[in-house]
């Protein structure tokens, strides 16, 4: 538990309309509109910049991947495979959505490190976009 939170001037709180719930009120919001009742992300990098953040950790399952390589806001990319193999019919992949890259549109990756930690690998790479 890093406790991420507990950090406020620290959180920038990304979503499509003020948050009724008390507990977000001390962190920083940036309010994008709705597109197909998805928070459109078109954005987002031009008002990350105008706050002054050019890193961002970004958390939030396979859904929010997808639609962040989509609209080109991933210039790095960090994996990391555990030494576990888990998978099934219920298994949810790394990337989401309500839509696919195909393989003729895969995003290509431009992998430039691969570290190894304890039993686990990290590869770091950069989307190259069309």
């Amino acid at each position: 538990d890093y406790n991420v939170f507990n950090i406020p001037e620290k959180v920038v709180l990304v979503t499509s309309k003020e948050n009724e719930d008390d507990k977000f009120n001390d962190f920083k919001k940036i309010i994008l509109p709705e597109k197909n009742g998805l928070i459109d992300l078109t954005n987002l990098n031009k008002e990350l910049f105008k706050l002054g953040i050019y890193n961002v950790l970004a958390e939030g399952g396979n859904f929010l991947s997808f639609y962040l390589l989509k609209y080109k806001c991933v210039d790095k990319i960090k994996f990391f495979y555990a030494n576990r193999i888990l998978g099934g019919n219920s298994s949810i992949g790394m990337i989401g959505g309500n839509e696919s890259f195909t393989l003729k549109k895969s995003l290509n990756i431009l992998i430039k490190h691969v570290n190894r930690i304890d039993n686990d690998l990290l590869v770091t790479g950069y989307p190259e976009y069309n």
